[in-house]
């Protein structure tokens, strides 16, 4: 019996020190990069975050002036369709 406390002891130490070096080993992962680069990397995102979206305002805005157009073309070729009708009536 002694023998499996024994056992149980070491397998629970085991995985203690496995959580603390997986721990460790996360906690240096992080720390790899210097934090200058950090900031560089998000002033980089940050830029291109407001290029792209300056630039789906530029595509909404010329999405709108092609729909305003088509509509105002349909307009007129209904408008020419009524004033046909109204002729052969």
């Amino acid at each position: 019996m002694a023998e499996g406390n024994i056992d149980r002891s070491k397998e629970k130490k085991m995985t203690m020190a496995s959580e603390s070096e997986t721990k460790t080993a996360g906690t240096q992962r992080i720390m790899v990069k210097p934090l200058p680069a950090i900031l560089d990397e998000l002033d980089d995102s940050i830029r291109l975050a407001s290029e792209a979206a300056k630039d789906a305002r530029e595509a909404a805005e010329e999405a709108r002036r092609a729909g305003e157009k088509a509509a105002s073309e349909a307009a007129r070729v209904a408008a020419e369709a009524i004033a046909r009708v109204e002729q052969t009536a």
